[in-house]
């Protein structure tokens, strides 16, 4: 069975946003329940969680961080914000838009929303994970002493990725091993980005493992690791984690006699749109 999934999970089709019609259904409910209601009411409220906190931070950095503030850009961890909050805001604009629809078929925009979907989802999972991996033990140490943890250091490398990991467990879309290489695209182009920084006349460090004028070797290196090593390595870790989901999707729910509740048993024409 775990090689049949896996052969079944390389082949080439995989590597792009292809969904079969059941894979395209289950992008509007939960694993867990055909009811929209409250994966509806789910939707809002990680959107406004995410997009609330994203405000906070820049309206206390402005006011705290004038200098963080105006550097923000150039920092990971807020890019790997911008992607979480992206991702939270089109999977409700997505489950709206299906809403609104009054036809069963996926049109062309719910295609591209869906694609957007899957892609920032995939994206998210692992510059969330390798933000919250890299930066208590490399980042954190080398600020400067005396400069306490806030909430926003917090949430930023450390709850982003938490409210991620209950998402997948909540939605009911799938996780393909081979979508690793847009993560790993964006690790190259923030490196690139990094560098061009420098370049420009800008910070030589974003980060110290990113010290491009005195140690660009182990820069490049870092950057390529991350890139072919680490994002594939957080990629398994999340798809692993689909694994674990589908498992307790199938041997609890169905167990537990609430067939009727499991998305995979229907048709999206059969789901409660109340």
């Amino acid at each position: 069975m775990v090689c049949s999934r896996l052969r079944k999970e390389f082949q080439l089709v995989n590597f792009t946003f292809y969904s079969t019609q059941e894979e395209v259904e289950s992008f509007y409910v939960s694993q867990w329940s055909k009811k929209r209601n409250w994966f509806l009411a789910y939707r809002v409220v990680m959107a406004l969680n995410s997009l609330s906190w994203t405000i906070g931070y820049y309206v206390y950095c402005k006011s705290m961080c004038p200098n963080e503030y105006e550097h923000s850009y150039q920092y990971m961890t807020l890019w790997a914000d911008f992607l979480r909050t992206s991702y939270f805001a089109l999977g409700l604009i997505q489950l709206l838009q299906k809403l609104r629809s009054k036809r069963n078929e996926e049109g062309s925009a719910l295609r591209w929303l869906r694609i957007l979907v899957w892609c920032s989802h995939s994206v998210a999972m692992t510059t969330n994970a390798c933000v919250a991996v890299l930066y208590w033990p490399f980042v954190k140490p080398a600020k400067e002493l005396g400069v306490a943890t806030n909430v926003f250091d917090i949430y930023l490398h450390s709850v982003n990725y938490v409210l991620l990991l209950i998402d997948l467990f909540v939605v009911a879309f799938p996780v393909r091993l081979l979508h690793t290489p847009y993560s790993s695209i964006v690790a190259i182009f923030y490196g690139i980005f990094t560098y061009g920084l420098w370049r420009a006349g800008g910070t030589n460090a974003v980060y110290p493992f990113l010290d491009w004028a005195n140690a660009p070797g182990r820069a490049s290196g870092f950057m390529m690791i991350t890139a072919l090593i680490g994002t594939p390595v957080m990629q398994t870790v999340t798809f692993g984690l689909f694994l674990l989901r589908k498992y307790c999707n199938e041997n609890f729910c169905r167990a537990s006699n609430q067939i009727n509740d499991c998305p995979e048993t229907h048709n999206l024409k059969d789901y409660d749109t109340t």
